[in-house]
């Protein structure tokens, strides 16, 4: 199981910061774009990824939204069961920046 069986396009990256201008470069393909970070529970992590998205999302020139799958990372959310559906839902709730 990976992101794509969201049925959505996917473009990951090997950490949380780095790559921002070769995503950028892919994102222009999109009109939008959801970001999923791992949902990581220890503060370093947490601090690691907030300014992982801040500079990514410093970068993007398309609509984009963050989202932070249930469990731990996107892969243990689908194996639990976690759908487009879900997904969908969950981007109902959230503030999209330009």
């Amino acid at each position: 199981m990976c992101s794509s069986d969201l049925g959505v396009a996917v473009v990951g990256r090997p950490s949380c910061i780095g790559c921002e201008q070769e995503l950028a470069l892919c994102a222009k393909m999109f009109s939008e774009v959801v970001i999923i970070p791992d949902n990581d529970s220890k503060p370093s992590a947490v601090e690691a990824v907030e300014r992982g998205l801040e500079r990514l999302r410093g970068v993007l020139k398309v609509r984009n939204a963050v989202v932070y799958p249930p469990l731990k990372d996107v892969r243990e959310s689908i194996a639990a069961g976690w759908t487009a559906r879900d997904l969908e839902d969950a981007l109902r709730s959230v503030i999209w920046k330009v």
